[in-house]
């Protein structure tokens, strides 16, 4: 797109130009989404000056501290729309309203009383479809404060720990507008439990000044392009990245559905009956994760890992069943998987590749948490064995001294990864700054204390949610014990592979072809002589080591570390790196990994690559 200027008149273009160019390259009609408010509604309204990427000096905040709305005009849509469909282009903003941590929920769009499309709160731009609708917020600037402190940008952000502005940009089929008049657009907050999460609507320009400035004045190339073209995963080595979250638990199990699962038109109902306490320790059903996992956090793949001690009877099967129904080749795939939960022993979660598979509970006692007596983890194993196609298992939370995990029982045939990140912080060391809350830490029980020992095993990362919210879990004040975290996001897998399938995504998990972040979209290439992540190799000689990231926001710091120990750490400026490096200095068996911290935080780390000398 050649905006905002004519390259051969060199002057810049107008709207109905720029409209015009729209319609020829993307046959989409561009409407300036913000006219003015119409309706009731509760907001609060709020006048220059506002914080933004732009000058703003008008706006509408809704928070989920009840169920507020806003509803508003956009401009005309022209006469002669056609089959085209429409893309509404207004400024936004989104933020967290305190410096502590608060649950999440979500924000959902209607047009003219239709419902459009589902979002969350985000510091990267992201992009929603739900049916023919979509929704990108392409994010302009982010600011972030300190952990447990505020933002004081403006009169109205006083106390918000993340703060994100950009462009909005809403994509809905002409059949949902009327040519010749303008759209109403109605945004209404929903969750589980209220907080101050908000979304602000924003005007550039004052009343009675000329229309159609979201146009000329706003950056919406980018996003429209990935509002079109669908461009959402990344490419490593020539192939794809998927980012999931495969440690989640629900509320009241199957009691109490909502809606049925539509797969490709996820048009679904959210409403939750949460009629008294359910059978499980998170929130939300079943149906109503796995529908915030795929339409919410815009997740890839998802795994609800309930604890086996409370899923008696046909439980598992019933969950297992909801699996199958839920994965969608190609858009959404779930991953069968539940948390074997060992006081004695440590947690461990088990992934199957089967679409039946058994389920083996850590006491043949179930119903309580450390019902005794405790079956070890060789029994389980040897069970599956037996009774599955094909499985591996993931201690989790290692370092917590409330469940902590027994190293002296872990064995690299079985335990593929290791959970590096989720509600509980970091178990990379025990005093790293996202260590989280909910329990003080082992040292020695730390991954990199691990890999110090010669223990082989890749990496991945999970929310473990309790809030109903996977891949964007905030915590619940029933359960903030384990759920809330650090300053950063909740965890989420990445895994490398050609296609989202179950067996692909599973392959990768299981082949350490994967990695672990905080949340953040981060693509990391790490090889060692052409040999990539998750790899065991032998070499004689010299190692080269490559690497490459791609980032959604700057880069603060790279870390190299081997054996458990930083051998080389390299500050950034940029969002995207590449480097390579000769290390000489080998032993018999050495293991290398990558950590990815950015400005804000969030961070990533790369499975390791394990090398033994070659004589």
């Amino acid at each position: 797109m050649n905006i905002p200027f004519d390259p051969e008149e060199k002057r810049r273009y107008g709207t109905p130009e720029i409209k015009k160019i729209i319609r020829g390259q993307f046959n989409v009609e561009l409407v300036d989404g913000l006219s003015r408010p119409a309706g009731s509604g509760r907001s609060d309204h709020q006048r220059w000056p506002i914080a933004s990427f732009i000058n703003v000096y008008e706006a509408w905040k809704i928070d989920q501290w009840g169920k507020p709305s806003f509803s508003w005009l956009t401009e005309n849509v022209p006469e002669d729309l056609g089959e085209r469909d429409v893309v509404f282009v207004f400024p936004m903003a989104t933020g967290y309203g305190t410096g502590y941590p608060e649950p999440s929920g979500w924000f959902e769009f209607f047009v003219n009383g239709k419902r459009a499309v589902k979002f969350r709160e985000t510091k990267y731009t992201d992009v929603w479809r739900l049916g023919e609708c979509a929704f990108c917020f392409d994010v302009m600037r982010c600011d972030c404060a300190a952990d447990g402190q505020g933002l004081e940008v403006d009169p109205w952000i006083k106390g918000s720990r993340m703060a994100s502005y950009g462009v909005a940009l809403l994509k809905v089929p002409g059949k949902m507008v009327k040519p010749g008049r303008k759209t109403k657009i109605d945004i209404k907050a929903e969750h589980y439990f209220p907080s101050h999460t908000w979304v602000r609507i924003d005007r550039i320009f004052e009343k009675n000044q000329c229309n159609e400035f979201n146009l000329t004045r706003l950056v919406w190339e980018p996003g429209l392009d990935k509002l079109v073209n669908n461009k959402k995963h990344l490419e490593i080595s020539g192939k794809q990245v998927f980012f999931g979250d495969i440690h989640a638990h629900s509320f009241c199990g199957l009691q109490s559905p909502c809606g049925e699962w539509k797969s490709q038109s996820r048009d679904t109902c959210y409403g939750c009956e949460l009629g008294g306490r359910g059978n499980g320790c998170g929130w939300a059903t079943v149906n109503s994760n796995y529908l915030y996992a795929r339409d919410v956090a815009n997740l890839d793949f998802f795994t609800l890992t309930e604890h086996d001690f409370q899923m008696p009877g046909d439980l598992w099967s019933r969950r297992v069943k909801m699996a199958n129904r839920c994965t969608d080749p190609g858009f959404f795939v779930a991953v069968n998987g539940y948390e074997y939960t060992s006081w004695l022993y440590g947690h461990r979660n088990v992934y199957f590749l089967d679409d039946h598979p058994p389920m083996f509970p850590s006491s043949p006692n179930p119903g309580k948490y450390a019902n005794e007596p405790q079956t070890p983890p060789e029994e389980l194993w040897r069970f599956l064995e037996d009774n599955c196609e094909d499985f591996f298992t993931v201690p989790h939370h290692p370092t917590a001294a409330d469940h902590p995990f027994c190293w002296d029982r872990y064995n690299s045939w079985y335990d593929q990864n290791v959970e590096i990140f989720s509600g509980w912080g970091s178990s990379e060391t025990a005093d790293t700054p996202i260590i989280g809350n909910g329990a003080n830490k082992y040292s020695h029980l730390s991954i990199r204390a691990a890999l110090s020992r010669g223990l082989k095993f890749g990496f991945v990362s999970g929310s473990d949610s309790h809030d109903g919210c996977p891949g964007n879990a905030q915590g619940i004040p029933l359960y903030s014990w384990a759920n809330k975290f650090s300053k950063v996001g909740s965890g989420k897998t990445a895994v490398i592979c050609n296609q989202l399938t179950r067996r692909e995504v599973y392959s990768a998990l299981k082949s350490h072809t994967c990695y672990a972040t905080t949340g953040a979209p981060i693509g990391i290439g790490f090889s060692i002589n052409g040999k990539q992540m998750g790899s065991t190799i032998r070499i004689k000689g010299t190692r080269e080591i490559k690497v490459s990231i791609q980032a959604p926001s700057g880069i603060r710091l790279l870390e190299l570390i081997k054996n458990g120990i930083p051998m080389l750490r390299e500050p950034c400026e940029s969002r995207n790196e590449e480097f390579s490096y000769i290390d000489e200095r080998t032993r018999d068996s050495d293991s290398y990994y990558l950590k990815v911290v950015l400005n804000d935080m969030e961070t990533a780390w790369s499975s390791p690559i394990f090398v033994e000398r070659k004589t």
